[in-house]
């Protein structure tokens, strides 16, 4: 997370995740957020600001289904 550059950071959860990688969310100087339900509805959300991310990612994966919950979310400086 924070790399200088976009091509860095894909090349590095390639390797962190040893090929066998769930999909991935790059972004630059923003907020990403993903949000679950147990019953395997799923959605992100990226915004400048990280409530905005996180909020936005709660109502996309409600869409699919109830119980959504923030499971990860991050920032970068780059």
């Amino acid at each position: 997370m924070d790399y200088a550059s976009a091509s860095e950071a894909p090349q590095a959860a390639l390797e962190a995740c040893g090929g066998e990688c769930p999909p991935t969310i790059v972004f630059l100087r923003n907020c990403a957020a993903v949000a679950q339900s147990p019953a395997g509805a799923a959605a992100s959300a990226v915004n400048r600001w990280r409530d905005r991310a996180r909020s936005r990612a709660m109502i996309a994966c409600a869409r699919s289904g109830p119980g959504c919950e923030i499971t990860a979310w991050a920032c970068t400086a780059h």
